[in-house]
Order: structure tokens, then sequence, then C-alpha cells
């Protein structure tokens, strides 16, 4: 433990001006990475037979965001977790 918090130090800290690179990309009205990330977690867990809906309405808004080409969509937690549980 005392090893892995020496190394890993500079990763436990959080910038808070830090952004990722699909929020950037959202900004930027560029393409974002979700077809990488949530759709390959979609695609894999229909194959599995599994649901996924939660993943199903994360790329569906991102998709929505990118269609707009408004930027980011600046969603509140509280009202993404609404639409994420509607």
């Amino acid at each position: 433990n005392f090893i892995f918090t020496r190394i890993a130090k500079g990763m436990l800290s959080i910038d808070a001006m830090a952004k990722s690179s699909m929020l950037m990309d959202l900004e930027n009205k560029n393409p974002t990475e979700i077809n990488f990330l949530n759709n390959k977690v979609i695609e894999r867990a229909h194959t599995m037979g599994e649901k996924v809906p939660y993943n199903e309405k994360i790329v569906h808004i991102i998709r929505e965001t990118e269609r707009s080409m408004k930027g980011s969509p600046q969603i509140a937690a509280e009202r993404l977790w609404q639409q994420l549980h509607n």
C-alpha cells in the first residue's frame, strides 16, 4: 500500500480544471470517442444476451449532443441521474 501510494501520488490528486477528452470534443464540436467506449460495452453485452440500459442512454445523450453541434450539453448531475432513470 505504501509503495502504491508513493508511486501513484500524482494520479491520486485531481486537477479541478481537468477536462475529459470527450468534454473537450463536445466543446469543440468534434465527434467523440463514444463508439469506442460505451458502444463497445453495449455491443459486447448484447452478444452475451445482457442488457445495459444506462450505457445505451449515455450513448444516446452523447450522439444527440454531437448531432446538435451546440457543444457541451452542460447537464447537471441531478438531471443526468433523472435522464438515466426514466
